[in-house]
């Protein structure tokens, strides 16, 4: 018995939706006007360099006469996300000023010196250092060089596990590498094994929890309800512990999942699960990698830029309170010493201290 006239209409409209989705996808991309430098691009004229006296670039104490003129953007913090943005506003012809409230610009990238040895306080190790490292090369225009953890002959390997009365476990660069190793530990727990390798893969359900930040705060609570109730988002909602323990009984096989959780910090009841298998993935593709001289290359490789371009980044400066004009951000009002100086700004601020900070103290109350 044939279809019936509706069913084949349905047919040709969701394939001629597909096909208008494919040729939008395929040729949008062509029609847009291609560019050899980014939109609003200014050419420096000169590189700038700092010639005042200071302890070095990442100790930059801050003073009102140190402020550059005509500042284009302020940015709040002078984490990596901070340092990142500010670098590549100075790529592209804007004056830059960074404010950091610590005495030490570069957030996680910081490191102390303890009986002649260097330590690093947040940034212990890196992974797909071919996107991430490339991306930090670009913002501050100078290759910034990783040694890889490991070796050839070891296998390039980046975290050892130590499990309870057995050989370690060591964490190998390649995701095949990585399933074959697991494999061969766990022999007797083959079905478990391959319940975890199938857990880790991406699912579409995974950038759920990112897309509900999308959509107006009101709506978030009713929505997640909802795709709870129809357990639309999987293993997205759920704590490591409660994967793990859907998974296998085997104890040791789950302290190889877990062997690496400080880098996430967190207990498993309380870290998620979506996190948990980021990490991993994160490093299981190509290993793990060290800025060469330490995290505080990255930080000077950044403010290098940011200076050249005429900006600054200043520490120990205590942003008060961002101003706003007209609906628009227009400076910052920085405390020291019991005076408030302001720090202008032509197109804009940015802020990179975290959303709780910057509503409950920086802006002004609605």
């Amino acid at each position: 018995q044939p279809p019936p006239l509706t069913m084949l209409l349905a047919i040709v409209l969701a394939l001629a939706l597909a096909l208008a989705a494919w040729a939008v996808w395929v040729l949008y991309p062509l029609l847009l006007p291609h560019r050899t430098v980014p939109k609003g691009f200014r050419r420096l004229r000169k590189e700038h360099r700092v010639t005042d006296k200071r302890a070095s670039e990442l100790r930059d104490a801050f003073s009102a006469k140190k402020i550059p003129e005509d500042v284009d953007f302020v940015v709040v913090g002078s984490g990596v996300s901070g340092l990142v943005t500010g670098a590549i506003l100075a790529r592209v012809g804007r004056k830059v000023v960074v404010l950091e409230q610590h005495y030490l610009a570069g957030g996680c990238l910081h490191c102390f010196e303890e009986k002649g040895y260097e330590f690093d306080t947040g940034l212990h190790y890196m992974g797909r250092i071919s996107k991430y490292g490339g991306l930090l090369s670009i913002a501050a225009d100078r290759d910034i060089k990783f040694a890889r953890q490991g070796t050839k002959e070891n296998g390039w390997v980046y975290d050892r596990i130590i499990l309870d009365g057995e050989a370690p476990f060591d964490m190998k660069a390649g995701s095949k590498q990585f399933w074959e190793d697991v494999r061969t530990r766990f022999k007797d727990s083959p079905e478990d094994v391959e319940r975890l390798r199938n857990a880790m893969k991406s699912s579409p359900k995974d950038g759920i929890p990112f897309l509900l930040r999308m959509i107006p705060q009101w709506a978030v609570r009713p929505v997640l309800a909802a795709l709870r109730h129809f357990e639309l988002l999987g293993d997205a909602a759920k704590s490591t512990s409660e994967v793990l323990d859907s998974l296998t009984t085997n104890n040791k096989l789950k302290g190889v999942m877990l062997g690496n959780s400080g880098d996430e910090g967190g207990s498993p009841d309380e870290s998620s699960w979506l996190i948990r298998k980021g990490i991993i993935r994160h490093y299981v593709a190509e290993g793990g990698f060290y800025p060469v001289g330490g995290p505080q290359e990255i930080t000077r490789a950044l403010i290098a830029q940011i200076e050249k371009a005429g900006g600054r980044v200043l520490v120990r400066a205590n942003v008060e309170r961002i101003l706003i004009e007209r609906g628009r951000a227009t400076g910052v009002v920085v405390k020291k010493a019991g005076d408030s100086i302001r720090v202008m700004a032509r197109d804009g601020v940015v802020s990179s201290v975290g959303a709780k900070i910057l509503y409950e103290k920086l802006l002004p109350t609605p």
